[in-house]
C-alpha cells in the first residue's frame, strides 16, 4: 500500500510503501493494513505511525486533517505535518497551554450566551 502525506504549506511531506499505518480519528484510534476497504475519515490532532516495507517506523504529528484510503493508496492531508523528532517540546507545551485557555474561554462564552438567552426570553433552553 502506498501512503502519501501532504499539507498545503509543505507539499508532500512523506510518501512510501507501507505495511501498517495507525492514527487517531475524531471517533477513536484505528489502523490500516494493505487491501483495506475504502474509508474517508477526519483525523484528530495526534500522531500517525507508519511501518514501512523495511519494518522501519516513522512517526508524524498531524494537526487534524483527513485520511482517504481506497485499499491500495492512502492519502493524508493536514494543515501541518511534522516528523516527531522535529517537534520542540517547549513549543508543544506552550501550544497545549494556549489550547486549554481557548477551550476555557469558549466554555465561558457559551455559559454567558445561555444566561443571556434565559434573561431575554424568561425561560431556560438549550442552544
Amino acid at each position: 500500500m502506498i501512503v502519501t502525506m501532504l499539507s498545503p504549506t509543505d507539499g508532500i511531506v512523506w510518501t512510501g510503501k507501507v505495511k501498517f499505518l495507525s492514527f487517531r480519528t475524531v471517533e477513536g484510534s484505528m489502523g490500516v493494513l494493505p487491501k483495506r476497504a475504502p474509508i474517508v475519515t477526519h483525523l484528530s490532532v495526534d500522531f500517525v505511525k507508519i511501518i514501512d516495507e523495511n519494518e522501519t517506523e516513522h512517526l508524524f504529528a498531524t494537526y487534524g486533517g483527513f485520511l482517504h484510503c481506497d485499499g491500495e493508496k492512502v492519502s493524508i492531508v493536514s494543515s501541518k505535518i511534522l516528523k516527531a523528532e522535529d517537534i520542540d517540546p517547549h513549543i508543544m507545551k506552550s501550544a497545549d497551554q494556549r489550547a486549554k485557555y481557548l477551550i476555557e474561554l469558549q466554555n465561558h462564552m457559551l455559559k454567558d450566551a445561555k444566561m443571556e438567552v434565559t434573561v431575554k426570553t424568561g425561560r431556560s433552553g438549550e442552544m
